[in-house]
């Protein structure tokens, strides 16, 4: 009986094995495929000046999708990062005002989403800036603007980052001719 048990428990053991391998090979394929994705999305960006829109959709479900599913992942906060670029990309590129805001949600919520999941990771920091840089230059939206360039300062008051914040604080809402003019 004591033999039966052991072999039960090895089968089992053995089992539980071979599901592991198999969900980190599943993991691995499924990280190698976003990244592909995403250097096929900049490539195509970077020749056609162009936003694919359906496979920038792809990517950032499949991104989000992962994340979600994989939390621990090294590598899940950098795809988030990525999906939240390209929403901010497709939201400042598209003249539709639904679409505009669609994407700035999505890529404020994904970002948002790094903060509160990952808050010592280095993208951290970017979050806050591209968040500022959402709502002053692609929603107009400068309260909402000032409070993330702010809370970037008050995170990293020693970034590198910090002076182009202070910047960006300092000229909020002006047009770039508004401040080349009085820099003259």
């Amino acid at each position: 009986m004591k033999k039966k048990i052991i072999i039960l428990a090895l089968c089992a053991l053995a089992f539980a094995s071979c599901t592991e391998k198999r969900e980190t090979i599943q993991n691995i394929e499924d990280q190698t495929q976003l990244v592909k994705s995403a250097q096929v999305i900049d490539s195509v960006y970077m020749i056609t000046g162009v936003m694919n829109e359906t496979e920038v959709r792809r990517f950032v479900d499949a991104a989000l999708d992962f994340a979600n599913s994989n939390p621990a992942d090294e590598i899940a906060p950098e795809l988030l990062a990525k999906a939240g670029g390209y929403c901010m990309r497709m939201a400042n590129v598209t003249s539709d005002k639904e679409l505009r805001a669609k994407y700035s949600k999505q890529a404020i919520s994904i970002f948002d989403k790094i903060i509160a999941v990952y808050p010592d990771n280095p993208i951290v920091k970017y979050c806050y800036w591209w968040k500022g840089i959402i709502y002053e230059d692609i929603l107009q939206m400068l309260p909402s603007a000032e409070n993330e360039y702010r809370e970037f300062l008050h995170k990293f008051p020693d970034d590198t980052l910090a002076i182009s914040i202070k910047y960006s604080l300092e000229h909020l809402g002006e047009t770039t001719s508004e401040v080349l003019l009085e820099n003259e």
